[in-house]
């Protein structure tokens, strides 16, 4: 066929298929106009008519479908339309035959965007109103989100439940999963991650279905159980008769006037209403309405309608319902982000369970109590605890907040606020995204910061900070700056070419900027804190101020108006020598920590095969010869009281120095590491095969060194040995072993004496039981010397062999296996009175049980033995890292430090230590560890090894007395027939002039032992001298009593360790009026955060202000005032009536409504000391001082004996003679004093009465 005829029948064709298709457009057109009686506008194309569905359709459908909803181009609602679109045309097949009548329809439900975006495509009649597809698709392009995959993905794991039914939460959940082809695993994790806290809490111990759709019903029948049950709570319920009328004293016209109790009572009835019927409560629930008068948009705790106040309507604004758990306000600037700029927020440092957090705390003095956001919580996994009674939180206009009940508490956590301030906090969970932390009035009124609005940050702490939340500097850095001493040692004459290389002098010149220059990287939003300018003394002035000349002089530092600032203060050594030191704790802690690489020992040491001989380096003030990075210097900062200033080297006591050494030391001994030398951290090992060669090789390395600029310590440096000590191990031609001293602890165990002494053997070995083979055929002769009736036996050679070979098992594999850098350490410590002991262990894999890899064990001098417990047992965590300090150091993991003294765990918040703490502090400053607390039951290893040495010093047999020391009452013990009153009654014709009369005589050789007895015995408490004094005067007299006593106790070991001296204020005398009569006026207190006794961690003090006795009450925890009530009548009430006043402070429960409402029936008044000034209530905060100075002299070591004490303290206090009154408190309240001992029966008056009665 001719291509012109094909062309011109081609265009017949389409001439006539367009005729055909403006032929039905008008047939659509007429019968849309019989059918509508109406037409569009002109500017819409023509809407053909769709007739109802016949029962031909594809899908069967007999209902009439409306047109859709005219789309207007917003985007989520675009492929909606499109949908509604296509079920249109399906079921109605024979109304838009072509594809440019449906697009003709589509076009005719558009509007607004969508229509104007049509319009110009169908007016200019473009190719794309001819094909259906491409319209819709060019449609979906234009107004539909590409991303809408990504984006509901996204979604869906940031939708939150919050306080919709989980119904609410399913349907948009559902919605999003349907964009996205996710598996069913990750939809139900992404799903529960939504859910509110209250449920989880149900759901927690349930197991849950695991596929979506029955999770999702699963959860939705629990959340409206839950809701059900919260309903039915808030129901009224049938309130108790009020509580009896008590009468009051009589008034001044002699009539006494009834007092009504404030009890809670429930809202009055609603006249006309009755109480609503079950499906009248579901109607009303399931529609958000009212429980109270069925409105909309409040619940029944808010309903206006609903009578505010206890009994009716007081018609005060701010009155609150008795059954409401309102907590109080939260500030206005609580919710609005406009006035972040006006905010306080101070950073704070979180610490539990070993997680450690950084973050900022708003400063809130409008809000009731202490919170955390919600969201911040679950992203930090903080542990929650559930309320037993949720709380309502309120904002200040006294309208519920998004999220208004408090459902959870956090557990206790330790908190840092800025640099030295510590203290144990719990915060209440809400809904807070602007303020991830906030503290409110209450932690504002405990700790009363002094606050510069200004610059808004605290300046300085309250009085009872200084005590309780001030600790004393730990991690420090140090400077020391005493004079060198001589070298030692000359250079070899094959070095002495390179002798400058050990040059001291060109260690004090500022080195140059280098690529290895120590950058401080601080987490984002921090800021170094601003330290503490220290007092010191003239001497340590006169020493500050020549260092910072010197080091002026050098270089080293500079001037400085850098915001931050360390504190800088002096501690001596032992020489006696003054050390500076810098507080860099608040820098570290918000320091990006560097991590690098630590090389395996094994995989050092496997290079050494072939070398004979060895050196050994070791380098000058390495940290001194490296630069702060430009730029980052303002951050080392440090205060001094002539001036500012900051280092241009990088100081000791930044945790990133190791790391900074480490990367330039590999760097400049790179290409020699794999050949013939080894770096480990700060120590440099050479080795070779030959003499010849191994000079060769030093003096590389001394080149290098010299051509770096790093410089070695002469005195300390090994030249040319075929042996070396290296890293905990010996080195010599023929290999490598452990150093035996580090196998010490076990090899040189010596023979157990006792039964104790066995069991103690035996269950150290016991614990590393899984790594020796045969282990119970192994230990059978020493357990058979442990079964009854043998224990006494003396040791046979099959138990003896056994005993020695546990002790070579321990030391080789696999129970000892050499240490892995690269995986994380644990060090269990302990201290006896004799010794020390550690054993230092890593875990293989998480799944694999602890290897040990060191044990440590040595026997305490004579003047370590005289330490406290709490010195022996840091003592013993300074020994066990010294000793392994080659691992330990530079470790990137922290070091899981465990002991049994809990006091320990605290040390690392001191604020100002002793000189031998602080000594100890320089050291701990190099070590990344975490301090554990243990139960000394369960620290089983350390403990056996640091016992080891008992048998040395005593005889066991003798060590276990059949009463335990802390039931002795007393060290001595008098009976009428002892020899000490044998031997007081012979003397007593002797006495010389001046005796009062009616006292005994005590000659000199005995006093001592009388000043035991009145001094040192439980029942007299290590009193001071004018009581002591006055108890001796009452019965007994030498010439020189007072002097003796005066300087008996101040040689007293017991006092000189547990009290300090005590200086009256000045000023601030405001007593308060004198009782008329013993336990008239009581003061009460609670002394808290005592180690556990017994379970007990609380004392609660309750003192006679009028005769000054005291009752010491031991207590599990802090009472409620419900809890309160009952101990109160117990401990006064049944002894000694009911009193007419109490003073206390204002702790909750003494303010609160139940403690108030008890003291009120019972016609008791209720005085409350100032805020922060506890004088008010002095008498009760000095028989705290005085019961705590008392628990400390007889406390034992491990502090969990005070509970037997207390009743002992109380005996000591009562009887002591008051200064106020000169009578001890017992004899102001009984009319006699309490025995001390058996004299009583010898005093000369007491016989003439004996004499008197029995004639």
């Amino acid at each position: 066929m001719d291509p012109a005829d094909l062309s011109s029948q081609l265009t017949r064709i389409a001439a006539r298929q367009e005729e055909q298709d403006h032929r039905m457009d008008q047939i659509a057109l007429a019968l849309q106009t019989l059918l509508n009686r109406s037409t569009t506008g002109t500017a819409s194309p023509p809407e053909p008519v769709l007739p109802r569905a016949s029962s031909a359709s594809p899908e069967g459908c007999r209902l009439s479908m409306k047109a859709p909803v005219r789309y207007d181009g917003t985007p989520n609602l675009c492929r909606g339309f499109l949908t509604q679109l296509e079920i249109l045309f399906e079921n109605n097949p024979g109304s838009c035959v072509s594809d440019k009548a449906k697009v003709g329809y589509l076009i005719n439900h558009l509007t607004d965007k969508a229509l104007l975006w049509a319009t110009p495509l169908w007016e200019n009649k473009k190719p794309i109103i001819y094909d259906y597809e491409g319209f819709t698709s060019e449609l979906k392009r234009t107004f539909d989100p590409s991303r809408r995959a990504t984006n509901a993905g996204r979604s869906l794991f940031h939708i939150k439940q919050g306080n919709r039914r989980v119904s609410d939460y399913a349907i948009e959940f559902k919605t999003l999963t349907s964009e996205v082809h996710w598996p069913n695993d990750v939809l139900t994790l992404a799903f529960t991650e939504g859910l509110n806290e209250a449920l989880m809490f149900e759901l927690a111990p349930l197991k849950l279905p695991e596929h979506l759709d029955h999770l999702v019903d699963f959860c939705i029948a629990m959340d409206d159980q839950i809701r059900d049950r919260r309903h039915s709570r808030d129901r009224p319920r049938r309130v108790l008769p009020p509580l009896p009328l008590v009468p009051r004293h009589t008034n001044t016209s002699g009539t006494s006037e009834p007092e009504r109790t404030d009890l809670p009572v429930v809202e009055p009835m609603q006249i006309g209403r009755t109480g609503i019927s079950e499906a009248e409560r579901t109607y009303r629930r399931e529609r958000g309405l009212c429980f109270y008068c069925a409105g909309a948009g409040h619940f029944r705790l808010q309903c206006p309608q609903r009578p505010r106040g206890g009994r009716g309507d007081t018609g005060k604004p701010g009155q609150r319902t008795p059954t409401s758990q309102v907590i109080g306000s939260l500030y206005a600037s609580f919710v609005d982000n406009e006035k972040k700029k006006t905010r306080i927020l101070v950073p704070i440092s979180l610490t539990w369970e070993g997680v450690h957090l950084e973050t900022e705390a708003f400063l809130d003095s409008g809000a009731s109590g202490n919170f955390m956001d919600r969201v911040f919580a679950s992203k930090n996994l903080m542990p929650l605890v559930l309320k037993e009674r949720p709380l309502m939180v309120e904002a200040i206009d006294g309208k519920p907040l998004s999220c208004p009940h408090i459902t959870h508490d956090t557990i206790e956590v330790c908190m840092n606020t800025g640099v030295l301030h510590r203290e144990t906090i719990r915060f209440q969970i809400i809904d807070s995204p602007s303020c991830p932390v906030v503290l409110g009035f209450p932690w504002l009124t405990e700790h009363n910061p002094v606050i510069d609005w200004v610059q808004r940050d605290i300046k300085c702490w309250g009085p009872s900070c200084q005590l309780k939340c001030m600790g004393r500097v730990t991690v420090i850095g140090s400077l020391n700056i005493a004079t060198a001493p001589p070298l030692s040692t000359v250079v070899p004459d094959c070095y002495q070419a390179l002798k400058e290389v050990f040059s001291k002098a060109r260690t004090e010149v500022l080195p140059p900027h280098r690529p290895y220059d120590c950058a401080i990287e601080l987490l984002p939003g921090t800021m170094p804190p601003r330290g503490h300018v220290y007092p010191l003394s003239q001497k340590e002035n006169d020493i500050m101020e020549e260092y910072i000349k010197e080091n002026l002089e050098r270089g080293f530092i500079r001037r400085s108006s850098s915001p931050a600032g360390a504190g800088f203060f002096f501690v001596s050594k032992k020489e006696g020598d003054l050390r500076p030191c810098i507080d860099y704790r608040g820098l570290n802690r918000i320091t990006i920590r560097n991590a690098y690489p630590i090389p395996l020992i094994t995989e050092l040491f496997d290079r050494l095969k072939g070398a004979r001989i060895y050196t050994k380096l070791d380098l000058r003030g390495a940290y001194n010869l490296i630069r702060v990075k430009k730029g980052h210097e303002w951050k080392t900062a440090f205060n001094t009281r002539s001036g500012h200033y900051e280092y241009l080297v990088m100081p000791l006591g930044l945790c990133n120095a190791p790391a900074v050494f480490q990367d330039l030391i590999n760097d400049t001994l790179r290409d020699f590491l794999q050949t013939f030398v080894i770096v480990y951290l700060d120590d440099i090992l050479i080795y070779s095969p030959d003499k010849e060669t191994h000079h060769a090789h030093v003096q590389q390395v001394l080149r290098r060194l010299l051509k770096a600029g790093l410089y070695c310590k002469l005195e300390k440096c090994l030249f040319d040995i075929e042996k070396v000590h290296f890293l905990g191990y010996i080195i010599t031609p023929e290999g490598f072993q452990m150093d035996p001293g580090k196998l010490s602890a076990i090899l040189d165990w010596p023979l157990p004496q006792g039964l104790k002494a066995i069991q103690r053997f035996l269950g150290f070995t016991n614990y590393y039981r899984r790594f020796i083979k045969d282990f119970s055929a192994l230990v059978a002769p020493l357990t058979a010397m442990t079964r009854k009736g043998v224990g006494n036996q003396k040791w046979t050679p099959q138990a003896r062999q056994a005993f020695e070979a546990l002790k070579q098992a321990f030391t080789t594999a696999p129970v000892l296996r050499h240490p892995d850098p690269a995986l994380p350490f644990q060090l269990e410590v302990d201290a006896s009175e004799l010794g020390l002991g550690a054993v230092l262990s890593q875990r293989r894999a998480p799944d694999k049980p602890l290897h040990p890899c060191g044990f440590y064990s040595r026997k305490l001098s004579p003047a370590e033995r005289n330490y406290d417990i709490g010195n022996r047992e840091l003592l013993a965590v300074i020994a066990a890292l010294a000793e392994w300090r080659y691992l330990l150091e530079g470790s990137t993991d922290p070091i899981v430090i465990i002991t049994d003294h809990k006091n320990l765990t605290y040390i690392g918040d001191a604020k100002r230590l002793n000189a031998r703490q602080a000594r100890w502090s320089l050291f701990l400053s190099s070590f990344n560890f975490v301090l554990t607390y243990r139960p000394g039951s369960r620290n089983i290893k350390a403990d056996a090894l640091s016992r080891q040495y008992e048998s040395y010093e005593h005889n066991v047999q003798d060590q276990h007395p059949i009463v335990p020391q802390e039931r002795i009452i007393a060290s001595t013990t008098i009976s009428v027939s002892s020899p000490l009153m044998i031997r007081l009654q012979t003397v007593q014709d002797k006495a010389p002039g001046g005796r009062p009369p009616a006292k005994l005589f005590v000659p000199e050789k005995e006093r001592e032992e009388v000043l035991k007895i009145y001094h040192d015995n439980k029942t007299s408490g290590h009193m001071g001298i004018t009581k002591t004094v006055a108890s001796i005067r009452k019965l007994l007299w030498w010439p020189t009593m007072r002097r003796d006593i005066k300087d008996y106790i101040a040689v007293c070991e017991v006092c000189t360790r547990n009290k300090s001296p005590k200086t009256a204020p000045i000023g601030l005398l405001q007593p308060l009026p004198i009782p008329e009569r013993p336990w008239s006026q009581i003061a009460m207190d609670f002394i808290v955060e005592l180690p556990e006794s017994k379970g007990n961690t609380v004392i609660l003090t309750i003192i006679d202000r009028f005769s000054k006795m005291g009752h010491y009450v031991p207590l599990r925890k802090l009472p409620s005032a419900a809890e309160l009530v009952p101990i109160f009548i117990a401990n006064v009430v049944r002894i000694h009536g009911i009193p007419l006043g109490i003073v206390s402070d204002r702790g909750t429960q003494f303010v609160s409504r139940f403690w108030r409402g008890f003291c009120k029936n019972v016609g008791i008044d209720l005085s409350f000391s100032s805020a922060y000034h506890p004088q008010t209530n002095g008498a009760a905060e000095r028989a705290n001082q005085n019961v705590e100075k008392y628990l400390r002299c007889f406390i034992s070591e491990r502090q969990d004996n005070w509970s037997d004490l207390l009743p002992w303290a109380e005996y000591a206090l009562n009887s002591a003679v008051s200064e106020a009154s000169g009578h001890s408190p017992f004899f102001t309240v009984y009319g006699f004093d309490p025995p001390v001992l058996p004299l009583h029966f010898l005093i000369p008056r007491f016989l003439l009465w004996m004499s008197t009665w029995r004639h």
